[in-house]
């Protein structure tokens, strides 16, 4: 009997103490999983505050380019590869005699008479070949008005041509002063 006692005792303090172990162990466990969660939740803040404070800074270049193209009176444009407009200023979509939703997406062969400007179009092919910018002594005539023009490649993070970006601007006066 006083060996059955002395056994189940052993076994009673053995469970004690493991069960101490355990509780210290799961306490531990649970004291770092609050630190990690509150490091997380933290980190999940400062993500948030990045994320709203560079799409307020998105917002604002847009509205940036947005103004520009609204209100610059040179012929701006953006085209992807296949010669689709992607991006175009209000004064151009105005020469044109048109809006820019009668431009975005489309190419000049769907909105253009045939053989408008072919030199402009070899100047944009000559940028997709060399994928570099060019600006050509040519002067491009449009709506009584004289142009000269910037033609660049818009590269993609890899490197890659993606886009055909031109810029011409008036010089109609300065024409007119040298004659």
């Amino acid at each position: 009997l006083p060996v059955l006692i002395i056994s189940h005792l052993f076994l009673w303090i053995f469970g004690v103490v493991v069960f101490i172990f355990f509780a210290r162990n799961m306490r531990r466990h649970i004291v770092e999983q609050n630190k990690t969660e509150e490091r997380l939740q933290k980190l999940t803040q400062e993500l948030k505050s990045r994320i709203i404070a560079h799409t307020r800074d998105l917002r604002k270049r847009q509205q940036e380019v947005q103004a520009f193209m609204e209100n610059t009176t040179a012929l701006v444009y953006l085209k992807d590869v296949e010669g689709r407009y992607l991006v175009a200023s209000k004064y151009y979509a105005t020469i044109l005699g048109g809006n820019l939703d009668n431009i975005i997406g489309f190419t000049d062969a769907e909105i253009m008479p045939p053989g408008f400007n072919a030199k402009i179009h070899t100047y944009e092919d000559e940028v997709v070949s060399a994928q570099k910018a060019i600006e050509p002594d040519d002067v491009f005539n449009f709506d009584d008005k004289s142009y000269v023009g910037s033609f660049f490649p818009v590269m993609n993070d890899r490197g890659e041509i993606e886009g055909i970006g031109v810029m011409l601007i008036d010089i109609t006066q300065r024409l007119r002063m040298e004659e």
